[in-house]
């Protein structure tokens, strides 16, 4: 299911650049009901599965299967409404991700890949 599908970018040619992304977070997107009555925060599992990987999929189509996920840390809720800017760096089979408010980290961790056919 897609989450955000309004995007700006600001990607470059090179890996070795991170790609960078920005929008705002629909406030009612069904991803934000349920976790908490009072408090509506996007979950870890919909952070990796609607906002990361869909990105990683579209930047880096030649990356396999997820193999790991490494140094997984959500240190801020992300809120119905929120502006996002989510960085991507590659590196071979790996990925780092990074998800910012303004200029706090709210998430970020890195994804290791097997080989496209593996």
């Amino acid at each position: 299911t897609i989450l955000v599908s309004d995007w700006s970018s600001d990607v470059c040619s090179s890996d070795l650049v991170p790609h960078t992304f920005r929008t705002t977070l629909p406030p009612d997107s069904l991803y934000f009901d349920g976790h908490f009555d009072e408090f509506h925060l996007l979950p870890a599992v919909a952070q990796l599965s609607c906002i990361v990987m869909p990105l990683i999929r579209q930047e880096h189509a030649d990356l396999g299967h997820v193999h790991k996920l490494r140094r997984a840390r959500f240190r801020r809720p992300l809120e119905p409404g929120a502006t996002i800017t989510v960085a991507l760096s590659r590196t071979d089979l790996r990925v780092q991700f990074e998800i910012r408010l303004e200029d706090t980290v709210a998430a970020s961790g890195t994804l290791e890949f097997l080989a496209k056919g593996s």
